[in-house]
């Protein structure tokens, strides 16, 4: 896990965006990058409710994040995560499992599940799974 490290952040919040201007987004920025490290740099809420429908992890203005899924998008009425996303420094990667995940927004099971390592697609097989020690 990435430690939250200290320093001057500013934060943007950004009223009536996207296709229905119906959106608030949450950005903050490391200087001149988007950048937070242990939490969200961008977040986007549902304008009626209030809740969390996006979350992004960045790094120096890069998609990325150590210790579970740097892009996440959210079906407000069902709180099912539709989208997961695992990045290093801005390339699809992970080695325990598929770095992009879809499910339905409704049901919440997978439709599907694609590996990649640093930006590469990959087979399920060639990511290196957890270590199984021997008997």
């Amino acid at each position: 896990m990435e430690i939250p490290e200290s320093g001057q952040y500013e934060v943007f919040i950004m009223h009536g965006i996207g296709p229905k201007n119906d959106l608030i987004r949450e950005q903050w920025f490391k200087g001149e990058h988007c950048h937070r490290i242990g939490y969200p740099a961008i977040i986007h809420y549902d304008g009626g409710s209030g809740i969390i429908v996006e979350r992004q992890y960045r790094k120096n203005s890069l998609i990325h994040r150590e210790d579970g899924p740097a892009w996440e998008k959210i079906t407000p009425q069902t709180g099912v995560t539709h989208l997961e996303e695992y990045y290093r420094d801005d390339k699809l990667h992970r080695e325990d499992g598929p770095a992009r995940i879809m499910r339905d927004p409704l049901s919440g099971d997978v439709w599907l599940e694609e590996h990649y390592l640093d930006g590469e697609p990959v087979s399920p097989h060639a990511t290196p799974g957890p270590e199984v020690p021997s008997p």
